[in-house]
């Protein structure tokens, strides 16, 4: 993950408040069905 993804993590977090779930997100743009494989494993809510 790059600094580019990372900030959009933190934007939509404070734009929609904190996370419910480790699958949120998949509401972040640029985090599709593959990049979610390679987070979901190393993201805990």
């Amino acid at each position: 993950m790059g600094p580019v993804l990372a900030q959009r993590i933190l934007t939509h977090r404070d734009q929609h408040g904190g996370f419910r779930s480790v699958g949120d997100l998949r509401q972040v743009e640029g985090i599709g069905d593959a990049r979610y494989e390679q987070l979901k494993d190393l993201v805990t809510v």
